[in-house]
């Protein structure tokens, strides 16, 4: 005897279960059982298949963490080598303007107030502007370090970028 049950996986049939026997048996009394069994073995089935699914977008995610980490941390580098020659790059000119406005100072007593007001206008920016490098670089670093968070007084900011946009927007 011979009884042949379909697996199927969503309506959609991926084998076949078969029961044999060497005596004449008849199934028929057992259909229920059977079909019972064969849902069963099928829904085992598509839990492997799901299962190996998952396993294989699991392997691709991490592929693509590995791959997108290493992107950014090569992006880190660039943005890091970028930052330290820029920074480089602007000392110079800042060291030579305030070389001048040095000079220029010392001759103070033969320029006008007005003129004086500038010179202090372009040592005050020179000097804003060594720190903006400074920062550049701090912000540049800020990749390998720890993060700590703290509170900030948005108030206290606001008002310093008031106080600092003050001059050229004119009062």
């Amino acid at each position: 005897s011979f009884a042949a049950l379909p697996l199927r996986i969503r309506d959609e049939g991926v084998g076949v279960l078969g029961l044999a026997s060497r005596e004449g048996r008849n199934f028929e009394g057992q259909a229920e059982f059977l079909e019972a069994l064969s849902n069963e073995i099928a829904a085992g089935l598509q839990n492997a298949l799901l299962y190996e699914e998952v396993r294989r977008h699991e392997v691709e995610l991490e592929g693509r963490v590995i791959e997108r980490t290493e992107q950014l941390e090569a992006a880190n580098r660039e943005l890091e080598t970028f930052s330290y020659s820029v920074s480089h790059d602007l000392r110079a000119p800042l060291r030579h303007i305030s070389g001048y406005v040095s000079l220029l100072e010392r001759s103070a007593l033969a320029l006008d107030e007005r003129s004086r007001r500038y010179i202090g206008v372009i040592k005050e920016s020179t000097e804003r502007m060594d720190t903006l490098v400074d920062d550049l670089l701090e912000f540049s670093r800020m990749g390998r370090a720890e993060i700590h968070r703290s509170r900030v007084d948005l108030r206290e900011l606001v008002e310093e970028v008031r106080e600092e946009l003050k001059s050229d927007a004119g009062g």
